[in-house]
């Protein structure tokens, strides 16, 4: 805080659309004007009457000018803090001067309206929050691929099927035919050392 600042707060409401702009750094700056109307009693009416307005031009900077343009409209009650300061400006060669406000905080006035409140999330947890939607992913993605492979699978269950019953079938055959080649073949009389084999004295024993 600067010495000899001058520091209030304003209870009122936005006299004008709040309008955004970005400065040429792209900063963020919002300018509103702002009314507060005095209430007192008068006795001899006996009721509240208006007294005493109070017109001023407010700055905010940066997230604040970016909240304000966000979430507030003309004609909304707010309560302004920020610190007073002398414009200066010319206008057709003449000086002038008005005062003006530099906010450093704004919210709205409860006793008029309500609102709700979004706070926002610290580094640490918007980091324990972006891992854990990382992972979410990463698990939603490993469930979406075993679906995607299961899904193959049952689709190519029936070619399997297929594919395992030629297999028996081509099996079937080369059994049939190897047994139609031993069948067809002549029994050997004698074996490689020349002594009569087993079918040989089977096949003798069948002349006999």
């Amino acid at each position: 805080m600067a010495l000899n600042q001058t520091s209030v707060t304003i209870v009122g409401r936005l006299d004008s659309k709040p309008e955004h702009r970005l400065t040429t750094n792209d900063v963020d700056v919002t300018h509103f004007r702002l009314a507060s109307n005095e209430r007192r009693f008068d006795r001899q009416a006996e009721q509240w009457v208006n007294g005493d307005q109070l017109f001023i031009d407010v700055t905010c900077w940066r997230r604040l000018a970016f909240n304000v343009s966000s979430c507030l409209a003309k004609g909304d009650p707010v309560m302004v803090t920020g610190r007073l300061y002398t414009y200066e400006y010319e206008v057709e060669g003449k000086r002038r001067s008005s005062i003006r406000m530099e906010a450093t905080a704004v919210g709205p006035d409860l006793s008029w309206i309500t609102a709700a409140v979004r706070r926002r999330q610290q580094r640490a947890e918007a980091g324990a929050v972006a891992e854990v939607d990382a992972a979410a992913e990463v698990d939603a993605a490993a469930e979406m691929g075993a679906a995607a492979e299961m899904g193959a699978a049952a689709q190519r269950q029936p070619e399997i099927v297929d594919e395992l019953g030629n297999a028996v079938d081509q099996a079937a055959e080369a059994v049939e035919e190897l047994t139609r080649q031993l069948l067809d073949q002549p029994p050997r009389l004698v074996d490689e050392e020349g002594l009569p084999s087993a079918e040989g004295e089977e096949a003798l024993m069948a002349t006999v």
